[in-house]
């Protein structure tokens, strides 16, 4: 086949790979992953506020971990281009230049197409190029400065260790390791292979310096959360990150192929390119180890070293290849071909596969390793595709979210959220991160990393009393009830979630707030909401903002009136009645009194009135049967438990005394 076809049919199987792996339930393309939203919103308020921040007054230099990925964002922005069209369109580019730099090592050679035929099927690659996110964009720079670094073009390696640099925090630390390489090869200098400049790496230097200037400037450290990750050495984020390395290599399989560069650089027969490729792949690997690792879907913090893996592997394979033996080409042969087959699978949800029995076996190689450090909400519960899938269903959700908060909630209104990034970009709204790594934790205090294990002080956090809480991406037929929500939140995100005392005031906490059942549109584009898509939001019951009742008896009627001056939400009308027995009957729709707990009126869509009040239900008292002595109405959050709970009523209680 010709090399150039080659090529080609791989950029192809790229871009198609890319777009089939990122459906949404239409058929279309699903929107950038929820974090992509972050820059979006700083790259938004950089372009329309000149202010590179997430919120007025706390500084966005270190908001998020990528600032040239920002720019870019911000120049899409400026140029009024739909900023999530633009920065996927963007992400496959650089996805599909990152393949052509990989060819371009050996163009003289057949074999050189393994590593962008590898990179071509790699799930990792396909998904992380529509993500929205900089990964490609990383990997293209890393990628990139190694062709340059290789060829001993001074110009264009300096340029491509700086971009490293403003890419991704990490990419300092690989300056550092092109520095190294570049020593060894001045200690061989009879080598005779071309070789950068000195003064390669000092736009890099310059680059890092002058960040750190413009933090101190700002008041906060030298150095932003990632690279401050590097310097505490912590047994549980080691932990999660060697399980997260694992799972990179498990789901991706092609990276298994670096044994053959392992095997023959033990032998002294590596060349000296695959050397620095794979020195420069396991650095960075390294590095995001020790990070803690995150747990994005096909580990997309290690995808960036792929390439350089890969090329490792195939020099390799190459010098396999090269062998007189047949059974030494053979095998290098067939490990290609079985990490191709075994990368493709991780790119399809688990199923048989053309009558082969390869579901149990999928679902088994895809489960990821225990690194409970995490917590249930970041926790991958499965990789490759379903962990893609599962990503794309929150992303939607979130986006939903935050359209309603955006259309409904007033424009001053703050809200604290352990997923602030899509809630906070379409609702443009005050979004406080609970985690602390948009906004800090404590007023003042310093940012978190975004892929350390994600486990704070949630008191502290808490203790600022936002005026609105989203803390629950559950958005089932059931509300969450105090207790339920305070184990939740520990369990995921609470430093020490086994604590008795911490649990009782993070209990505390959370009843200063009342719950509202707000209804979101099942897609973006369908104008009016389901009762089965709902969010729950906590709103201060100081802020009295909640709908009020009325219960009048007229005429041997009893009737229920509602006055609410809030946003719509979603609640059910309760109305009891209690007999001289202490029994309590249950007002029915049509207008009777049963002793089994029904609602008065069922799925009730409630909306601001303003000074008008709005009758809800009007029935006559029982003339035979029960002898009521008192009566009750109150407006509850459908699918809460009956039982007396502090997130039960979504109004006020209001009773009377039936004359005897």
């Amino acid at each position: 086949m010709n090399r150039s076809f080659a090529l080609f049919v791989a950029l192809a199987v790229l871009v198609a790979h890319s777009f089939a792996i990122h459906g949404d339930s239409e058929g279309g393309l699903a929107a950038p992953y929820s974090r992509a939203y972050a820059a979006f919103r700083l790259a938004r308020n950089l372009v329309h506020e000149n202010s590179l921040a997430w919120i007025p007054g706390v500084p966005g230099l270190d908001a998020y971990p990528s600032l040239l990925w920002v720019g870019l964002c911000a120049l899409g922005e400026r140029l009024y281009l739909g900023i999530n069209q633009f920065a996927q369109a963007m992400g496959v580019l650089f996805a599909l230049a990152t393949v052509v730099v990989v060819s371009r090592l050996h163009p003289d050679r057949a074999a050189s197409l393994i590593a962008p035929l590898l990179l071509a099927i790699s799930g990792g690659m396909a998904a992380a190029g529509v993500s929205g996110l900089e990964t490609t964009l990383v990997a293209f720079l890393l990628t990139g400065a190694f062709l340059t670094f290789e060829r001993g073009l001074t110009a264009t390696t300096s340029l491509a260790l700086l971009g490293l640099g403003l890419a991704r925090p990490e990419g300092w630390v690989l300056c550092i390791a092109f520095a190294l390489l570049r020593a060894l090869q001045g200690i061989r200098s009879g080598s005779g292979a071309p070789r950068v400049a000195p003064w390669a790496f000092a736009p890099a230097l310059a680059g890092f310096i002058l960040l750190a200037l413009l933090r101190r400037t700002s008041g906060g450290p030298f150095v932003g959360p990632e690279l401050s990750a590097l310097a505490t050495l912590d047994p549980g984020e080691l932990a999660a990150g060697f399980g997260g390395l694992w799972d990179f290599v498990r789901v991706a399989a092609s990276p298994l192929l670096v044994l053959y560069a392992v095997w023959y650089l033990l032998r002294g027969r590596l060349s000296a390119t695959g050397t620095r490729a794979l020195s420069l792949g396991l650095a960075w690997c390294a590095v995001v180890t020790v990070q803690g690792g995150g747990v994005l879907p096909f580990y997309a913090n290690w995808v960036p070293a792929l390439p350089l893996l890969l090329i490792a592997a195939q020099e390799g394979m190459i010098t396999a290849l090269n062998s007189p033996e047949g059974r030494v080409r053979g095998l290098a042969w067939t490990a290609f071909l079985g990490a191709v087959m075994v990368s493709a699978l991780a790119s399809r949800s688990p199923g048989d596969l053309a009558g082969l029995p390869l579901a149990d076996w999928q679902r088994a190689w895809m489960e990821p390793s225990d690194r409970g450090i995490h917590g249930a909400d970041t926790e991958l519960q499965a990789l490759g595709r379903e962990a893609l899938e599962d990503e794309l269903r929150v992303t939607r959700y979130l986006r939903t979210v935050g359209i309603f908060f955006r259309e409904h909630l007033p424009p001053d209104t703050v809200i604290a959220t352990p997923w602030p990034e899509a809630v906070g970009y379409l609702s443009r709204l005050a979004v406080h991160d609970l985690l602390g790594r948009l906004t800090p934790i404590e007023p003042g205090g310093p940012l978190r990393p975004w892929d350390a294990p994600q486990r704070v002080d949630l008191l502290a956090a808490l203790e600022r009393r936002s005026p609105h809480l989203f803390l629950t991406l559950e958005n089932d037929l059931r509300a969450p009830t105090p207790t339920s929500l305070t184990l939740d939140l520990a369990s995921r995100f609470d430093i020490a979630p086994d604590e008795e005392p911490r649990l009782a005031k993070l209990r505390e906490l959370l009843a200063e707030y009342e719950l509202i059942t707000v209804p979101i549109a099942d897609a973006e584009f369908v104008p009016v909401p389901f009762d089965d898509a709902r969010a729950y939001l906590l709103r201060r019951r100081e802020l009295d903002l909640a709908p009020t009742l009325d219960l009048v008896i007229e005429e041997s009627s009893v009737v229920v009136t509602m006055r609410h001056t809030g946003h719509v939400q979603l609640a059910e009308l309760r109305v009891r009645g209690r007999d001289f027995d202490g029994e309590y009957w249950h007002l029915t729709p049509n207008g009777r009194f049963v002793d089994i707990p029904v609602m008065a009126r069922a799925h009730l869509l409630v909306h601001a009135t303003g000074e008008r009040v709005v009758e809800l239900i009007r029935a006559p008292l029982p003339t035979t049967g029960p002898t009521l002595i008192s009566l009750e109405a109150v407006l509850v959050n459908p699918g809460t438990p009956n039982l007396p709970q502090a997130f039960a009523a979504a109004s006020n209680d209001v009773r009377v005394e039936l004359p005897r």
